[in-house]
């Protein structure tokens, strides 16, 4: 697989150079860039099957090399030394980044990752979504790209109403009726929603808040505003903080 650097950080450049000619023999590095410009350029020159794209580059973001670029046909694995907030936004993605300083674990994963994707319709699709979300000011206009066995479903925060547990998959809940089955454990997306009005109410259903209507105490059930119902079991300070949230 032929890659290539863009980061505006020579020392950045070196260390990862190093990590990927020392323990990543699939990896075949053709080039460094260090701006906008220049790196439009040697991807247009190289025509790399991946790259690894700083999310800053100088005054100017990563986004504007695809922009000019177009559809990309390439895949990316962002580098950023950003805040939480874009950390989740990659996470939302699908999108491997990996975080200053590198670790060898992470940059390791994320190549055998990008290796199993094929599809670059996919991957445009992904990276629309990553931008998207980076400028989103509302956390419920946000999308999550939920990736299944054969598709790749794109849904707004705000279309989720509950997340169930299925064994070792996890089945998401959608206003419009519909349900998307993702190989993944509901704990995982616990961790990834837990910050934007999502609660785990029960070890099978995690929900979206902002469609909890009121909570019947006799019944011990959540009424969603789309007539829906769910059981809760918590212990009491849990019970405390999900009510105080609702």
């Amino acid at each position: 697989m032929r890659a290539v650097i863009v980061d505006d950080e020579k020392h950045f450049q070196d260390s990862l150079s190093s990590l990927i000619q020392d323990h990543c023999p699939s990896i075949k590095l053709v080039g460094f860039a260090d701006s906008v410009d220049s790196g439009v350029q040697l991807i247009q020159n190289e025509n790399p099957d991946l790259v690894f794209l700083d999310v800053e580059l100088g005054n100017q973001k990563s986004f504007d090399i695809l922009k000019k670029i177009g559809s990309p046909k390439f895949q990316v694995i962002f580098v950023t030394a950003h805040d939480h907030y874009a950390i989740n936004a990659f996470r939302f993605s699908a999108i491997d980044y990996l975080q200053k300083p590198v670790v060898l674990g992470q940059l390791q994963e994320a190549v055998s990752k990008v290796e199993r994707i094929l599809d670059s319709q996919q991957i445009e699709n992904q990276l629309q979504v990553l931008s998207q979300n980076l400028n989103q000011i509302s956390d419920q206009d946000r999308k999550i790209v939920l990736k299944g066995q054969d598709s790749l479903h794109i849904v707004k925060l705000s279309e989720i109403l509950w997340c169930s547990a299925e064994g070792s998959y996890t089945s998401f809940h959608l206003v419009n009726g519909q349900s998307v089955i993702i190989s993944k454990h509901l704990k995982e997306y616990e961790n990834l929603l837990s910050s934007e009005r999502f609660f785990r109410v029960h070890r099978s259903y995690l929900v979206n808040l902002n469609h909890i209507t009121r909570y019947d105490r006799s019944e011990g059930l959540l009424i969603f505003d789309h007539q829906h119902t769910l059981p809760v079991s918590l212990k009491r300070e849990r019970m405390d903080e999900l009510l105080e949230k609702i």
